[in-house]
């Protein structure tokens, strides 16, 4: 008969520990989990959508494991002038580094916050004027391959997906009027980004409530949803576009979970 080894683990959100029974021997802690999250701070997202999005990182949050990490980067006008130095960065320390009563925790929970509030702030106060969203996944590329390769990597996208800089108009390009047309547009970028992803890397491209979005044919829109698919694709991804974008980013980052992490409950 297997001897079962018990361990306490606490949880960010919990405000205790959950008590896990293990089969296995209690060194072998969960992969590590990685997401990169975009975030879409620019004026054509509606308030609404803002504070949703913003809700919906904070919800996200609750369910990391010690030892996962997050970083958070800015939709802006211009990602390689604007974005330098406004990625967020958070870790959560690994159960050999616990505390005494998780103050650790309680430490990186209130920091995370504050720091998510202060930029919640900051977007409602002063939005940026214009769209680089495909900057935004270049550095999220960049991102991800900084880590380890033991890692569970997730990429995370809250926007409405149209770019909207010296480079590209989606909402009048003739490249975005159907889907041919994205089609080779997403091909010929993609040729060209000397970024890729690892392999089927979980990509979620949530939509958020936006007034450039809404004008838009239903042509124009599926068409843009055409090229973001297609494009992460060619470039290594598995995307996923998902119309209620804040409402169903938790439940997709807890299915990224690898289940034979060597923990059972």
């Amino acid at each position: 008969m297997k001897r079962r080894t018990f361990c306490k683990l606490a949880f960010p959100g919990l405000g205790g520990y959950s008590l896990l029974a293990l089969t296995t021997a209690c060194s072998r802690p969960p992969k590590p989990l990685f997401g990169t999250s975009i975030l879409d701070l620019t004026a054509s997202i509606t308030p609404e959508g803002t504070t949703d999005m913003f809700g919906a990182v904070e919800a996200m949050l609750q369910v990391l494991h010690r030892g996962d990490s997050l970083a958070i980067i800015p939709v802006t006008a211009d990602e390689q002038t604007q974005a330098t130095g406004r990625v967020l960065r958070f870790n959560l320390p690994s159960l050999h580094e616990r505390e005494p009563y998780d103050q650790d925790l309680h430490r990186l929970i209130a920091s995370t916050h504050s720091a998510l509030q202060a930029l919640k702030t900051s977007t409602l106060k002063a939005p940026y004027p214009y769209s680089d969203i495909l900057g935004a996944f270049d550095l999220a590329a960049e991102e991800l391959a900084s880590r380890p390769p033991t890692e569970t990597q997730v990429l995370l996208c809250l926007s409405d997906f149209v770019q909207d800089d010296n480079r590209f108009n989606f909402k009048c390009n003739p490249a975005l009027a159907d889907h041919p047309s994205a089609h080779d547009l997403a091909e010929k970028l993609a040729r060209q980004n000397k970024h890729t992803f690892r392999p089927a890397t979980p990509i979620y491209l949530g939509l958020l409530p936006s007034t450039d979005f809404a004008p838009l044919s239903h042509e124009r829109r599926q068409a843009i949803q055409d090229f973001w698919i297609e494009y992460l694709a060619l470039l290594g991804g598995k995307p996923l576009f998902v119309v209620d974008g804040p409402g169903l980013l938790t439940s997709f980052l807890k299915d990224q979970r690898p289940p034979d992490s060597g923990w059972s409950l």
